[in-house]
């Protein structure tokens, strides 16, 4: 189906690992997507291939944006909290 005009498209990616049992939830959130009906904007996209990145910050959330800056993907965190218990 095609895109319609000036709508710009959306890409969720879900990403984990199933057979490790450690981080898979985001391929299965993406199974359970692709049972439902998407705008033709929306693009699913199972990224399940383990990569090593590495990235420096002045704390995690900094040196992980960093990490995927290196490979080019460009994160803009637009808001944060940070809460201890």
């Amino acid at each position: 189906m095609k895109r319609p005009e000036g709508r710009k498209p959306i890409l969720v990616v879900g990403i984990g690992n199933s057979i490790q049992m450690d981080d898979g939830v985001g391929i299965h959130v993406l199974r359970e997507l692709e049972k439902c009906p998407m705008p033709p904007e929306v693009d699913l996209l199972d990224g399940g291939r383990k990569i090593t990145l590495q990235g420096s910050g002045n704390g995690p959330i900094a040196a992980f944006l960093d990490a995927l800056a290196g490979v080019g993907v460009e994160v803009a965190v637009l808001d944060y909290a940070e809460h201890a218990l």
